[in-house]
């Protein structure tokens, strides 16, 4: 399986949607997305920066089955992925 880095900017996206999103999924949190090795958000200007380190393709686009519903739920609204396979991944610094 080849690693991949998930980037998604989230232009009408606003702090308080994505801190509602972390007190939804708060349980599967908790018991891990299978995959996930690296999550960061931040505020960009209008809306939000994520960025996703996957250990496939196919592990997110199973968490985006149970994230689609709830990014919804909070009035978020939907925005295309970029998906580039990794080069590097330093944890240790």
């Amino acid at each position: 399986m080849k690693k991949i880095v998930v980037n998604f900017n989230f232009p009408h996206l606003t702090v308080e949607q994505y801190n509602n999103i972390l007190i939804e999924t708060e349980p599967l949190r908790k018991a891990r997305y299978p995959g996930l090795l690296f999550h960061a958000a931040a505020p960009n200007g209008k809306g939000m920066f994520v960025c996703d380190i996957w250990e496939s393709e196919a592990h997110f686009n199973a968490f985006g089955a149970v994230m689609l519903p709830v990014l919804t739920k909070v009035g978020g609204t939907p925005a295309p992925p970029t998906i580039l396979p990794l080069h590097n991944h330093i944890n240790d610094l």
